[in-house]
């Protein structure tokens, strides 16, 4: 009777015949092994997947950025996204400007879930796979034979697990399905924390005639920055007095915009030519406790130089803004408080800086980056170096929204800030 042999490991015997089926065996062991930990700590993202949450951590972007940035196929990284959203921890929405052009972000929920991953997991997994990894020889067929042999010795959750237990974290439970799964989640509301009493009155009216009354036109009733800085105005109280006021300094001025909680006022000899929802966010102290130690990991990572600009880039900070619309932004806005940039072969790529200003409160504004350069984490990063400047001079960074920026909000919400109010943006002309 014959006694049948084992069979040996025929990919392994092949040599360098079949080294790409050995290294791809061996990944899918490695990956295995990682979703293997995972699951034992609840959680049911792929390690496939895992790079990209890490990549949209950087900031919102579009398909073909974030493909370049993985270097993989385009069909495996929309295949992986197209899950990442049915499990809604990321969205995909059409882009501001190119309808055809489809830009993917992080949800609340896909945030935490890779922060907690990124804090339970990547040292762990990189120790783990790193004790498998002695020194190679000059034989790499003989190298992989003790990979391998390591892997059955002590797969690789043991590893994982035998360096420190695993707490599961925390994080956001799945969102409630829509009827589209592509569109970004609303912002939460904050949690009970006070408003400064500047954002629970007339906030344009407090900055205008006070710490930046040196930039306003108008009297008593009603005040406008000047039409070189921009449309923005305020009234001291909505009153018919006020109203009158708003509608004489429209006539000598020229178009003037309120910013305010509630309906548009009617304001006499006074037409709306344009209308849009708004919304305010304040800086969150859990977020403004992390915030310094966030934005020197940010600058580390993306290696940029940030420049504080002046006087003599006001031109092309009007054209950066002229190109990409964050708001309302004149020939003299960067009078009005500290700006900074980046600049790539001389050009400026990026922008943000201060708008806004009372005693208590500072706005972060005018954060715009070129469609050249989006991707790369430059608006969350410049708009943490202005709210950093504003927390060191001793004032609460808010800044403002358009309702259905999504994808702005999304950057924000994950920077720390909170919504505030929900506010009516409303541009007068002379009727």
């Amino acid at each position: 009777m014959e006694i049948e042999s084992s069979p040996g490991d025929l990919i392994a015997e092949m040599g360098y015949m079949t080294l790409g089926s050995r290294f791809r065996r061996l990944g899918e062991r490695l990956q295995a092994g990682v979703a293997e930990a995972f699951r034992a700590a609840g959680y049911t993202v792929q390690p496939a997947q895992v790079p990209i949450l890490q990549a949209l951590r950087e900031g919102p972007m579009t398909v073909g950025t974030l493909v370049a940035r993985l270097d993989v196929s385009q069909p495996a990284v929309t295949r992986s996204l197209g899950q990442l959203v049915q499990d809604g921890l990321a969205y995909s929405t059409p882009t501001r400007r190119d309808a055809r052009q489809r830009e993917v972000g992080l949800t609340a929920q896909g945030d935490a879930v890779i922060a907690a991953l990124s804090s339970q997991f990547f040292a762990r997994v990189e120790a783990a796979v790193a004790s498998l990894c002695t020194p190679p020889a000059d034989d790499l067929l003989a190298y992989l034979d003790r990979l391998d042999a390591g892997l059955a010795a002590s797969p690789l959750p043991q590893r994982i697990a035998a360096l420190s237990p695993v707490t599961p974290a925390k994080v956001p439970s799945a969102m409630p399905p829509s009827n589209d799964c592509l569109s970004p989640p609303e912002t939460p509301a904050h949690p009970d924390a006070p408003a400064p009493a500047d954002l629970t009155g007339p906030l344009l009216w407090t900055a205008l005639s006070g710490e930046q009354a040196r930039f306003a036109l108008g009297d008593g009733d009603a005040r406008r920055f000047h039409p070189d800085i921009g449309p923005l105005a305020g009234m001291r109280e909505d009153s018919e007095a006020c109203r009158a006021a708003l509608s004489r300094l429209l006539h000598e001025t020229g178009p003037l915009a309120l910013m305010q909680p509630g309906p548009a006022p009617e304001i006499p000899r006074a037409q709306q030519a344009r209308q849009a929802l708004g919304l305010r966010m304040m800086l969150s102290a859990q977020g403004a406790a992390r915030m310094a130690a966030d934005f020197a990991r940010a600058q580390a990572d993306r290696r940029v130089t940030i420049e504080e600009l002046g006087p003599a880039d006001f031109a092309e900070m009007l054209a950066l803004a002229t190109l990409t619309e964050p708001g309302p932004f004149g020939p003299r806005t960067g009078e009005l408080g500290r700006f900074w940039g980046v600049r790539e072969d001389g050009r400026l790529l990026a922008m943000a800086g201060q708008r806004i200003r009372t005693g208590a409160v500072a706005e972060v504004s005018a954060v715009c980056t070129h469609p050249d350069a989006r991707g790369r984490g430059l608006a969350p990063l410049l708009s943490q170096r202005a709210a950093l400047d504003i927390l060191d001079g001793g004032r609460l960074p808010i800044l403002h929204s358009y309702a259905d920026n999504h994808t702005a909000i999304g950057v924000y919400t994950r920077l720390g800030f909170v919504e505030q109010a929900r506010l009516s943006l409303t541009l007068y002309v002379p009727a």
